[in-house]
């Protein structure tokens, strides 16, 4: 078992509380259930103020918890991803994190980064990112891969275009137009069997993202926190309220489209290194410094 000391050292070191993993979307199933203190949230919102429009970043993470366990700590960072919202512009972007890259664990070493999530939880995670990307994190959100399933199905499915044919645990993908259930699209972005590995499986991802904000930009977003949302509470960690989600679903749900979402994934090589928080010799994605620093230069810019 690795020693969290050092992380909960680290996270305090800089300011920031170990303890605080957040609630559950702000209590999403009260919150929800308040659908006119949501709807005077977007209301108030409309009218933003200087302040609000300052654009904001966004770690995303997603988890493969089992059930039962919790979600936010001692488990891997499956997908890690940060996202970028201008409201000035009504622009929104992504740059997507390999899990194997390999970067600095202050109080452990180097060793991959979506070990963060496991050895201190959501701040540690949250620290780790900002250290390495030299960005700052204003908001966080998280989810389980059975809060994915859920949410797919609460919107009725997602529609993709498939390119390529492969079979993963009892589902065939062949190309085509295809509306996956919930389960479907976990599995369809998760495989990493093709010859491009886990760049693959990120791609995946990101077009499932993709889709999934289209057909969210055709809904009220008062609606979909009131419906969508509390069927999978306990499936999510976020520091973003139930009015703050509505605020921004208004906000970016005519800008942010699945044409408009810019999406980019750091780059690097497969090498084998040293471990030092397992002891053993593990598989990494060492990232290229350079084009690192190009991708993040255009995340913040967007």
């Amino acid at each position: 078992m690795v020693d969290t000391a050092a992380a909960r050292a680290a996270v305090e070191e800089n300011g920031g509380d170990y303890r605080d993993s957040g609630g559950v979307i702000d209590s999403v199933q009260s919150s929800a259930n308040e659908v006119s203190d949501l709807a005077r949230g977007a209301a108030a919102a409309s009218g933003l103020s200087d302040v609000d429009m300052e654009p904001i970043t966004i770690l995303l993470m997603g988890v493969d918890a089992r059930d039962g366990d919790a979600i936010d700590v001692g488990v891997n960072s499956d997908v890690l991803a940060v996202a970028r919202l201008n409201p000035e512009t009504g622009s929104c972007s992504m740059l997507n994190i390999p899990r194997d890259s390999r970067v600095d664990l202050p109080g452990y070493g180097l060793t991959k980064i979506n070990h963060a999530l496991a050895v201190g939880g959501i701040p540690y995670q949250q620290l780790v990112v900002e250290n390495f990307l030299g960005v700052t994190i204003d908001h966080y959100a998280l989810i389980d891969f059975n809060g994915i399933i859920s949410l797919v199905d609460g919107m009725g499915g997602v529609t993709v275009d498939i390119t390529e044919s492969f079979y993963l645990l009892g589902t065939t993908f062949e190309p085509g137009v295809r509306t996956l259930t919930g389960l479907e699209a976990l599995r369809y972005s998760r495989y990493r069997g093709g010859a491009d590995g886990d760049f693959g499986r990120i791609r995946r991802q990101q077009q499932i993202l993709r889709a999934l904000i289209e057909q969210a930009s055709a809904e009220d977003p008062v609606s979909l926190v009131q419906d969508v949302l509390p069927q999978f509470e306990d499936h999510v960690r976020t520091d973003l309220s139930a009015s703050e989600m509505v605020a921004l679903g208004q906000q970016f749900r005519t800008s942010c489209t699945e044409e408009s979402f810019a999406t980019n994934t750091l780059s690097g090589s497969i090498a084998t290194f040293w471990d030092p928080l397992y002891n053993v010799n593990l598989s990494y994605v060492v990232i290229d410094e350079a084009d690192m620093r190009r991708k993040v230069e255009e995340l913040l810019e967007a």
